[in-house]
């Protein structure tokens, strides 16, 4: 692939997030000399071992700062629980690694600030995998935003939901404590990032959820508004809702689907809605100067192309899409709308209902 040396990896967290995105890119990598997993580190030994029939060149730790001291790692792909974050991408910095971290980056604004900061100060690549920087239909729709294609006042609404899935090895998900928050902080950060590319910076002006005390929320809605756009987020993990970006300008209309990155819908002014290829592309070698570059088309190409771009920006010192400080916008945002959030309206029920669901939720659980 290129002449730069392997780059010896250690993974903090042999979870589902691995083994479902992870696992195909690294191992392409690795056979094309680009990476050496050198370590693992979780606290189940069941865990590491099937991770370890994968990759048997890594030792196997229960414990992070351990593996940093004996295994030689010169980065670390944290994919451990977001409350674990802050803990694991210091500890690989305090060793010298570069940091390729699942999202959340960290579950505070405070943590993400102080993470930022120490990448920077020590000269240390930091990346987020937030894998829809790779989808040719996001960078069309942005491209054609900034050029005004749609023309002025502008408005979105965001709709992603559908009954929790995801083959989760705890529950750390489901406890604030560990996960940070519901569905804001997971399907949140990938929509708020893809809305920071698309609008640039906006404020939360609104916020609801349906978390009561104790618990972490399945549904929310948050109203956003920054220069010239405004408009609303709804985000479920029980309900299949009608997904999709829906973006009204004065002069058209475009709607971005999140499972189709290679298409997006146009129309203008109440004409016909056409379908518009994307054909985007980023590096998909480590050659330099000149990569090679390819479009996506399915998504197991955009995690190999984020891969890419981390090892372009380790061994080649080109940037990545989402750093620290780019991160630090999305958490901002999320901090506001759970510092903000009222009870999220549920119509179905009774009068009754929803006035003890209203005095339970976790924000007036919080004052009491």
């Amino acid at each position: 692939m290129s002449a730069i040396k392997p780059l010896k990896l250690a993974i903090i967290g042999c979870g589902a997030v691995i083994d479902e995105l992870h696992v195909p890119s690294l191992r392409r990598l690795t056979r094309q000399g680009a990476v050496r997993v050198t370590a693992l580190v979780d606290r189940s030994k069941e865990r590491m071992a099937r991770f370890k029939r994968v990759f048997p060149e890594a030792v196997c730790f229960e414990d992070a700062a351990a593996a940093f001291r004996s295994a030689g790692a010169e980065a670390a792909l944290v994919a451990s629980p977001p409350g674990l974050h802050r803990a694991h991408v210091e500890a690989a910095f305090s060793n010298g690694c570069h940091v390729l971290c699942e999202k959340p980056l960290a579950t505070s604004v405070k943590d993400v600030t102080e993470l930022a900061g120490m990448s920077e100060r020590l000269g240390l690549i930091l990346m987020v995998g937030l894998t829809r920087r790779f989808f040719p239909s996001l960078a069309t729709a942005g491209a054609m935003l900034r050029a005004g294609d749609l023309g002025g006042q502008v408005e979105f609404r965001c709709h992603e939901g559908g009954v929790y899935q995801w083959p989760i090895a705890s529950d750390a998900p489901f406890r604030r404590e560990a996960g940070g928050g519901g569905v804001l902080m997971d399907k949140g950060v990938h929509v708020l990032d893809s809305l920071l590319w698309l609008f640039g910076p906006m404020s939360v002006v609104g916020a609801e959820d349906d978390a009561l005390a104790g618990g972490v929320e399945g549904n929310c809605r948050v109203k956003l508004a920054g220069k010239e756009v405004r408009g609303v987020m709804q985000l479920s993990w029980d309900q299949e809702t009608a997904n999709g970006l829906h973006i009204k300008g004065s002069f058209g209309e475009m709607r971005v689907d999140p499972n189709e990155f290679r298409w997006i819908e146009l129309r203008r002014a109440q004409g016909a809605w056409e379908r518009r290829p994307c054909r985007s592309s980023w590096p998909a070698s480590l050659k330099a100067p000149a990569p090679t570059t390819k479009a996506p088309r399915v998504y197991e190409d955009c995690i190999y192309m984020q891969w890419i771009q981390f090892l372009r920006a380790v061994a080649l010192g080109e940037p990545v899409p989402v750093d620290g400080r780019a991160a630090l916008t999305v958490a901002a945002q999320i901090e506001a709308a759970y510092a903000s959030a009222a009870p999220l309206p549920q119509p179905w029920l009774s009068a009754e209902e929803q006035t003890a669901a209203a005095r339970r939720h976790w924000r007036n659980g919080a004052k009491q």
